[in-house]
């Protein structure tokens, strides 16, 4: 029997950068959807929110967990279903996947990092919830990688550029393209690499992108990119050891039950 990825949150707009990467690299994958009528052979149904009904096939050797309610306003309009499935749902999942010795990533968001981030706190929730658990297996079989914005290289980011530029304005956030997420999400998957990695897009990125003010927007959008990103590997320590953020964040999310 061939071994499959499970993607989970195969609705979202990462699920599509990563399945055109998996087929270009022939990578046997299974999606889950919460639209029942998307249901086939390489969707299969599955609900967060009901986790009395959560099934894992037999034939899955690597689970990538892009699922949850993503975004600010999403979160602030869903919270309790947002809350359920951060500090409920995706640490109970991954603990089966685990069990079934299922190599885990869980992609997070670099917005762990803003306090008054509401969607930044719930995934940080996650986090702690995934990497409270112990035993040497669980340590060996999970990794997190949080990106920062991800984006599409289209003119509206072109021009936003542009108006940094213009500015001067240097210490803006590094956003990444959404094709460069799903590149090392493939590598991290692949190698069955463990760890905690923040994923950003390079300065160098963006001044390349604008080197040529004589290029019209479609030429600029023209321009390929591969690999534009560089990682930093934190410790632990550094995000859920840290007592401010970690009280911050129940705080936060106490005063909203």
């Amino acid at each position: 029997m061939k071994k499959k990825t499970l993607i989970v949150g195969g609705d979202s707009k990462m699920s599509r950068y990563l399945v055109k990467k998996f087929k270009e690299k022939k990578i046997n994958y299974l999606l889950t959807t919460r639209r029942k009528k998307k249901m086939n052979n390489k969707n299969i149904f599955l609900n967060l929110l009901d986790l009395k009904k959560i099934s894992i096939p037999d034939d899955i050797n690597s689970a990538i967990i892009l699922a949850g309610i993503d975004g600010e306003n999403n979160s602030k309009r869903e919270y309790k279903n947002a809350k359920n499935i951060s500090g409920i749902a995706i640490p109970y999942l991954i603990k089966e996947l685990i069990k079934k010795n299922i190599f885990v990533i869980y992609l997070s968001t670099m917005s762990i990092y803003n306090k008054n981030s509401l969607y930044g706190n719930l995934r940080l929730l996650a986090e702690k919830k995934i990497l409270n658990k112990k035993g040497k297996k669980y340590n060996k079989k999970i990794s997190i990688i949080r990106p920062s914005k991800n984006v599409i290289l289209n003119n509206s980011l072109i021009k936003w550029l542009l108006e940094m530029r213009k500015r001067n304005y240097n210490n803006y956030f590094q956003p990444i393209l959404f094709s460069d997420t799903a590149n090392f999400i493939l590598k991290i998957v692949q190698k069955e690499k463990k760890g905690i990695f923040n994923v950003v897009g390079k300065k160098v990125f963006y001044y390349k992108s604008l080197k040529n003010n004589n290029l019209n927007q479609n030429q600029k959008n023209k321009i390929q990119y591969k690999n534009n990103y560089k990682i930093n590997k934190p410790t632990l320590t550094k995000i859920i050891g840290n007592k401010k953020i970690k009280n911050f964040i129940f705080k936060n999310l106490n005063e909203r039950n």
